[in-house]
């Protein structure tokens, strides 16, 4: 009997609100939205509010009302979880909750309950809750909406991530560093260190300082590339025509000319000035003195002769 009376219960709500709906459907319950319709030759006899869903069955079987169990929250974890433009609360699986997101529903990372859309101000539009930098305004963002604004006389400083920025202690800084984000800028020949806004350290650029393109830091230059005879030599002692290079870290360090050429060495032995040639003629090979060639007598000194003088009466030769 109880059977009876809920299917007369259900078959005695029928509704001009859905006319024309059951043209060309078979007669049986089919959903409608979220409501059951009980459809009789091609007209509604009732009607039915699912209020968990209606779930379209097969073709041949008769459409039903969701289970508010095993409906839109099931399977998932309790929270808040978008559903269209609708934000529900799903608990243990079932919904118990439903608020319809004016601006639309925005799905967050898992483990993160979603959020309606903030209407107003999209600064805070994917922003964790906490406290944000907006310009000179320190901004409270909750649920990606702007709860409230402070303007910060000295300045707004960004923190690190994970923690709230904030507004400055002390006026905002004027100087060389105030616009500039932290990292190293020239400043003429000298490369400056900025953070937050203030000078850390200034280093001189002996070579000058190359600023870099945006997202670099600038830098010092390097030392010029040495140039001329030594640029290319390790170091050493080098023939140069007839001079003898001394080079040194790629520069001349001395030049000597050397009066008898220069000699090149083969690779890895330095380079040196020739010596004088070896003496010729009747004093070479003899020690330094006087010497008979015949009727003169010559005075040799370092295998040379250095003079002679004709003997009128003869040269006379003493034992060695």
């Amino acid at each position: 009997m109880v059977k009876i009376a809920l299917t007369l219960a259900f078959l005695s709500l029928p509704s001009m609100a859905y006319a024309g709906f059951c043209d060309g459907k078979m007669n049986g319950l089919w959903c409608n939205g979220d409501d059951l319709v009980n459809c009789s030759n091609g007209s509604t006899t009732s009607s039915q509010k699912c209020d968990c869903g209606c779930k379209s069955m097969p073709l041949g079987t008769a459409d039903k009302c969701e289970s508010c169990g095993s409906g839109f929250c099931s399977g998932k974890m309790n929270g808040l979880w978008c559903n269209g433009d609708d934000l529900v609360n799903c608990s243990n699986g079932s919904t118990t909750s439903s608020q319809d997101c004016d601006c639309g529903c925005e799905s967050m990372p898992l483990g993160v309950n979603d959020q309606c859309k903030g209407c107003g101000d999209p600064f805070c539009n994917g922003k964790a809750s906490g406290l944000w930098c907006k310009g000179d305004d320190l901004v409270n963002c909750s649920n990606g909406s702007i709860t409230s604004s402070q303007h910060c006389d000295h300045g707004c400083v960004s923190m690190p991530a994970g923690t709230n920025d904030k507004c400055g202690d002390e006026p905002k800084p004027t100087g060389f560093c105030s616009d500039k984000a932290n990292g190293l800028w020239c400043k003429g020949d000298d490369l400056v260190d900025c953070q937050y806004g203030e000078i850390q350290s200034k280093n001189g650029c002996q070579y000058g300082c190359i600023s870099m393109p945006s997202g670099q830091s600038d830098q010092c230059g390097e030392p010029p590339q040495p140039t001329g005879f030594c640029s290319d030599k390790s170091n050493g002692d080098w023939c140069d025509g007839d001079d003898l290079v001394q080079c040194s870290s790629g520069e001349t360090k001395s030049k000597t000319g050397c009066e008898f050429g220069c000699i090149s060495n083969p690779p890895g032995q330095s380079d040196q000035c020739g010596k004088p040639p070896e003496p010729t003629g009747f004093c070479s090979g003899k020690v330094d003195g006087k010497w008979c060639d015949g009727d003169l007598l010559v005075s040799c000194i370092s295998g040379n002769p250095a003079g002679e003088s004709n003997c009128e009466f003869g040269c006379e030769q003493k034992p060695a």
